[in-house]
């Protein structure tokens, strides 16, 4: 167990995270998981409410890329 706090640590500090790698290769199995997982119908209905946000970011960094180029 300390091997891993150690482990850990070490990782910590030189890569701002606990394990070497920044995404997991594969999901835990389910009882391991932190949170439970959620419908996708939730996940689409609060997508639908950032679209317009996201959509007006999207334009106001494509028209940020034209007037670059055009410089």
């Amino acid at each position: 167990m300390a091997v891993l706090g150690i482990d850990g640590a070490l990782s910590w500090r030189h890569h701002q995270r606990l394990f070497d790698e920044q995404f997991a290769a594969a999901l835990p199995p389910p009882a391991l998981r932190l949170v439970r997982t959620r419908p996708i119908d939730a996940l689409l209905s609060e997508l639908r409410s950032v679209r317009g946000t996201l959509e007006k970011r999207a334009r106001e960094d494509d028209d940020n890329d034209t007037s670059d180029a055009e410089d």
